[in-house]
């Protein structure tokens, strides 16, 4: 028994020793870093002409996949206007970051040639919507196509988002 009251005794001066004195210092959990908040784009200039020849290039980056196996016909793909394009009078007519709607007019695969034909449908210009010829026919038709027999990567029309397209326009275009 005395035994016991001189471990128990012991322990508690360790306890009570271990307790005193300064507290340890922790190590403060790691912070993150603080994340800068994303910064709104910056706005697109301000369109200076009102109209597009016919022949006007119009590069795009869509930002869908378009795959001629799986896209259906009549499937809207929004699209990014890579490069500014002048107007039928030289001055700015689209500015590079405007918004495009483009639509998947035929996909399919005949015999081992897969296809893909897009159209460019309408575009936004200083917040107004513009579709090509009043959205009876496209303002211009790109057609990708495919050969299998060329490689086993050639079976599909394949676009990952991100790539980029050219359209050169059918007819003139009014953008007021």
């Amino acid at each position: 028994m005395v035994q016991l009251k001189s471990i128990l005794l012991t322990l508690a001066a360790i306890v009570l020793i271990s307790c005193s004195g300064k507290p340890k210092e922790t190590a403060a959990a790691p912070v993150a870093p603080a994340v800068p908040a994303e910064q709104p784009a910056p706005p697109l200039a301000k369109a200076e002409s009102r109209g597009l020849p016919a022949g006007a290039v119009i590069n795009v980056r869509t930002l869908e996949v378009i795959d001629s196996q799986v896209t259906p016909n009549g499937k809207y793909i929004a699209g990014i206007v890579d490069d500014d394009v002048a107007g039928s009078d030289g001055r700015l007519a689209i500015p590079a970051g405007t918004h495009v709607v483009l639509v998947v007019r035929d996909v399919g695969r005949e015999g081992a040639v897969s296809h893909a034909t897009l159209g460019l449908f309408s575009i936004e210009v200083d917040g107004h919507s513009h579709r090509f010829n009043g959205g009876v026919k496209d303002g211009a038709t790109l057609r990708l196509s495919e050969d299998a027999t060329q490689g086993a990567s050639r079976r599909t029309v394949h676009l990952e988002a991100d790539s980029h397209v050219t359209f050169k326009l059918d007819a003139p275009l009014d953008l007021r």
